[in-house]
């Protein structure tokens, strides 16, 4: 399990995203950069990625609110679109402990 920086690397890349209420990037343990895209900054792990639609889907919710990352901008929830993932920068920056459990440790949101 490795340790990673995800972020954006130009607000250019997402023209889209307001100045402020978004998150700029998160560090999440997990086991590739791969995976660490496909991770949500406000709900991490309970949050699936599905790749043919390309947005992120949250099982304990039904109805048009389980659904984060379309072009819907209310589903943005202060990240990219799904379709957008790999123009996020994914460092890595560590090494988890090996008991540990895919989880964001830290995300930087700017509040409006």
């Amino acid at each position: 399990m490795n340790i990673y920086l995800v972020s954006i690397r130009s607000s250019e890349d997402f023209p889209y995203m307001e100045k402020w209420d978004v998150y700029d990037s998160f560090v999440v343990q997990c086991e590739s950069k791969d995976r660490a895209r496909r991770i949500h900054p406000s709900a991490g792990p309970s949050l699936k990625y599905v790749e043919d639609m390309q947005v992120w889907v949250n099982k304990r919710i039904k109805g048009p609110d389980q659904v984060y990352g379309d072009d819907n901008k209310h589903h943005l929830f202060g990240w990219i679109k799904g379709r957008d993932i790999d123009k996020l920068a994914v460092e890595l920056i560590g090494t988890a402990l090996p008991d540990a459990k895919e989880d964001i440790i830290l995300v930087s949101y700017y509040a409006g």
